[in-house]
């Protein structure tokens, strides 16, 4: 895709880092998400949930929220990002590096879209995404 253009890396991590909005501190756990299998070394240092920002409100009328968990082993971190699926959003798993950021995205059932990303190897970000579960 085309630099800062809608599809672009850019374009992704900004929508991520720009839906702030008043984060609210909680526990993952608590939000219904757990991640099974965390890579060797890595632990839950905290959660935030904030509204998803350019979705519309759901049939109910509420706000759609998204979820943030960030892992860390002492050297690395790693930012999971739980939130609904956006109209037309294509449904294929993809990978985006920049430099030495990675970020792995893919669908997670019918509604859900998974996002992590960071200066760690694809292999890691992937088993971060395939360990999600709802609990």
């Amino acid at each position: 895709s085309r630099p800062g253009g809608a599809g672009s890396l850019e374009s992704l991590l900004r929508v991520h880092r720009g839906a702030a909005l008043v984060p609210a501190p909680v526990r993952l756990e608590a939000e219904g998400w757990a991640v099974q299998g965390v890579p060797r070394g890595f632990e839950l240092q905290g959660a935030v949930r904030r509204l998803a920002e350019g979705l519309p409100p759901g049939p109910d009328g509420a706000l759609p929220q998204q979820l943030q968990a960030v892992y860390a082993n002492g050297a690395q971190r790693v930012s999971l990002f739980i939130e609904p699926l956006r109209p037309g959003q294509p449904r294929e798993a993809m990978a985006w590096r920049a430099g030495p950021t990675t970020v792995w995205m893919q669908p997670h059932g019918e509604h859900v879209w998974v996002t992590v990303a960071g200066e760690v190897p694809l292999e890691t970000l992937q088993a971060f995404a395939v360990g999600l579960r709802r609990r």
